[in-house]
């Protein structure tokens, strides 16, 4: 099943959604802002289909927590040398009324995912610092 999104109730979603299309593939005139591509990635990964006035503060902390546990961005920038996220509290709450048809997933499950993420984090860290030090144990 593909994903479906609608922007129409963002407000002012013609001038936010699209910007001037940078790549060199003939992919159109316009494409969507980097945000706005993190944004409808994370309705999939929260297991939350929808931005309102009553979930961005929510939606925000799960897309937060999400990020923080896989380690990676939805939309990534660099600040300083360093990759940062480019999308906080204010982006998310510009972006109330985008839909998606994203699977809702329960509070306990998305729980339980960010919980499955952080073992699976662990655990190769784990195998990694295993493996350095059989190739030091090896050199000895």
């Amino acid at each position: 099943m593909s994903l479906n999104r609608d922007f129409g109730r963002i407000a002012n979603w013609k001038n936010i959604c699209f910007q001037k299309n940078t790549s060199s593939l003939p992919t159109g005139e316009y494409e969507y802002v980097p945000e706005l591509r993190g944004l409808i990635d994370a309705t999939m990964a929260i297991g939350m289909n929808e931005i309102t006035p009553l979930n961005y503060i929510q939606f925000y902390g799960c897309l937060r927590l999400y990020e923080m546990a896989s380690k990676s961005f939805f939309c990534q920038q660099e600040i300083n040398g360093a990759l940062v996220s480019c999308i906080d509290l204010s982006t998310v709450k510009k972006f109330i009324g985008l839909h998606t048809n994203a699977k809702k997933i329960s509070p306990e499950d998305f729980k339980n995912k960010i919980w499955d993420l952080l073992e699976r984090e662990v655990a190769a860290g784990i195998r990694l610092e295993q493996e350095k030090k059989g190739a030091s144990g090896a050199a000895a």
